[in-house]
């Protein structure tokens, strides 16, 4: 019923790129997305939680979905030939020289990265070619990257009781 929402989300995401600043993007993007829920039932004898209305209409939080696409399109790259554009350009994802000044950007790679430190149980990284080769042995096991996006997953949805879109009603 709420796949139609999706579409309209990436077409959103697809405009609004430029505004991205520190996960602003995201919640911004969460609260429509908890609108456009709640909109098909008006009224509400009492107040729902965004946890309780998710569970109801049995959709994820859209920042799980993309996360969880992110990480399936990541096996999928991993897993095909080495010569493809892809892959070719994963090579130059990991510069030895110095980072710039200002802020740091907000790269795939680097958005990767930071997803799979928060797993304790692993000491997975993606800051070198030898973690990346690590990570493609790893999507060669479809079971086993099955198991570690689960893990990512939820280990997320374990942190999202920080996160501050979350909380609200």
């Amino acid at each position: 019923m709420f796949k139609g929402c999706i579409a309209l989300t990436s077409l959103k995401i697809q405009l609004k790129q430029e505004r991205n600043k520190k996960g602003e993007l995201q919640n911004e993007l969460q609260r429509w997305f908890s609108g456009v829920i709640r909109r098909p039932r008006c009224r509400y004898p009492t107040i729902i939680s965004n946890a309780s209305l998710y569970k109801k209409c049995r959709e994820a939080p859209l920042s799980m979905q993309v996360l969880e696409a992110r990480w399936r399109l990541f096996g999928r790259v991993l897993r095909r030939d080495r010569n493809i554009p892809a892959n070719k350009a994963m090579l130059f994802y990991f510069p030895d020289n110095k980072r710039a000044r200002g802020r740091p950007q907000t790269t795939l790679p680097i958005t990767l990265n930071n997803d799979i430190k928060k797993l304790v149980a692993t000491k997975l990284e993606l800051t070198t070619q030898t973690d990346l080769d690590t990570l493609c042995l790893i999507a060669e096991d479809r079971p086993k990257w099955n198991a570690l996006v689960a893990e990512i997953r939820k280990t997320a949805e374990a942190a999202r009781s920080d996160d501050p879109a979350s909380g609200r009603l």
